[in-house]
């Protein structure tokens, strides 16, 4: 397993967003080695020239079978090597620890994954078992889940989906619990654009600088789109939290809600920013463009928005917030959207998660979060297949590491954290 984490980094399957990075093609390549060299075949599924998935498929012996995927994803974010404390492509084993880009996110998981399933293999296993590692995550899957749900239908039939973005633990005070991630935030990406009067730098009476017009239109849409929007996964989120009552109560509450956040904080930053994000709509700005020479008072200047919204607002609820909010003399433009998504904490494979996090960790408990960030899951929840983000670090990843590491510099994992996740998906699939 470790060996094969290594190949994955070193791989460097990098996406940077365009249609031709990632080159998935390599780590799809090494997964098929390692699968064949244990007596298992899978297939190598070709999307794009390099951009490549890979499934793995074992039917039990036994009758009527449920089925259970394991679903990771091969790409990973750009490293810039001088910000690093080690060459973030080495794949090296230091003092415990397994360095490089995509240990955490979510290299370390298709190894632990692919280990198990190799491993279950020599059993007498009782589910139906897909392994599946996907292209082109980090780029809203485009040539990964995406295209596979058009073009390989039949790779989505399941029962059960485990991935990502779970697995972590939680503390508050003395008091700690496991996050298991069962629902998403929408996102949406709009780009509006501002129009000014154009005229010499050296002579600004008069004109109107498109670009200081853009940033207060920016500053004021951030006050505006601050709303709070207490909906039912956010209430489960937060009634199990290891929170005193009062300080629940208050994160319930439109009024107070902020300042119990901020009470939040004292004890846990990561947590609190957790909490601000499943709680409301943000927006951040990513990309501000305008102006042609530094001498010329722009006409028109644009900005990239990257709004995540709470579960319940489709597109056309989304359309007529941005109708209302965004002032009259701009123009927008929706580019991408995606509606928050979300599995049932009620059904048969949320139960059977709960009995491994019982069998493995049984003191503590595991807490349903919502996540600000999307994953491939939400191609799954939204043909009504059970998706859950979840596995088990050991206490070196807790959910301020986590938050740290995901896509952030001198990415890795413990070999401590490596084994307890290859327990936690043998345990499943053997449960």
């Amino acid at each position: 397993m470790i060996e094969l984490l290594s190949k994955l980094i070193k791989n460097r399957c990098i996406n940077s967003g365009s249609s031709n990075s990632g080159n998935e093609i390599k780590s799809a390549e090494t997964l098929k080695e390692f699968f064949k060299k244990n007596g298992l075949e899978s297939e190598i599924i070709i999307s794009r020239k390099k951009r490549a998935s890979i499934s793995l498929y074992l039917e039990s012996k036994h009758k009527n079978s449920k089925t259970i995927t394991l679903m990771s994803h091969l790409d990973v974010v750009p490293a810039t090597k001088e910000n690093w404390d080690f060459n973030p492509f080495c794949g090296e084993v230091k003092n415990g620890y397994m360095l490089g880009r995509g240990t955490v996110d979510m290299l370390g998981f298709t190894a632990s994954m692919a280990q198990a399933v190799v491993d279950i293999s020599k059993t007498d296993f009782k589910y139906n078992i897909r392994f599946l590692a996907l292209a082109d995550e980090e780029a809203e899957g485009i040539w990964g889940a995406q295209w596979l749900l058009k073009n390989r239908p039949e790779l989505f039939k399941t029962d059960l989906i485990v991935s990502e973005l779970g697995g972590f633990k939680i503390s508050v005070g003395e008091k700690e619990c496991i996050g298991v991630s069962f629902a998403e935030k929408g996102v949406a990406r709009v780009t509006i654009k501002t129009f000014g009067k154009s005229g010499h730098a050296s002579m600004p009476y008069k004109s109107e600088n498109a670009i200081t017009k853009l940033c207060k239109v920016v500053t004021k849409l951030e006050k505006k789109f601050n709303c709070v929007e207490i909906t039912k996964e956010y209430k489960t989120f937060v009634k199990n939290l290891p929170l005193p009552e009062k300080i629940k109560k208050d994160l319930l509450n439109i009024e107070k809600i902020d300042s119990a956040i901020e009470e939040v904080e004292k004890e846990n930053l990561a947590l609190a920013k957790y909490l601000y994000g499943a709680s409301r709509i943000t927006v951040s700005a990513g990309i501000i463009s305008g102006g042609t020479i530094v001498n010329v008072i722009p006409d028109s200047a644009s900005v990239a928005l990257d709004f995540r919204l709470p579960i319940g607002i489709n597109r056309e609820k989304f359309i007529e917030i941005l109708n209302e909010k965004c002032p009259k003399d701009t123009e927008y433009k929706l580019t991408e959207f995606t509606a928050g998504n979300s599995s049932s904490l009620k059904s048969e494979e949320f139960k059977q998660i709960k009995k491994v996090y019982k069998k493995l960790s049984p003191k503590t408990p595991i807490v349903p979060i919502i996540s600000s960030g999307v994953s491939d899951a939400r191609f799954w929840r939204g043909i009504k297949v059970p998706a859950y983000g979840c596995t088990l670090f050991s206490n070196d990843i807790d959910i301020n590491s986590y938050s740290t590491l995901l896509h952030g510099k001198n990415e890795q994992i413990s070999l401590a954290s490596l084994e307890n996740m290859y327990s936690f998906f043998y345990t499943l699939l053997e449960t």
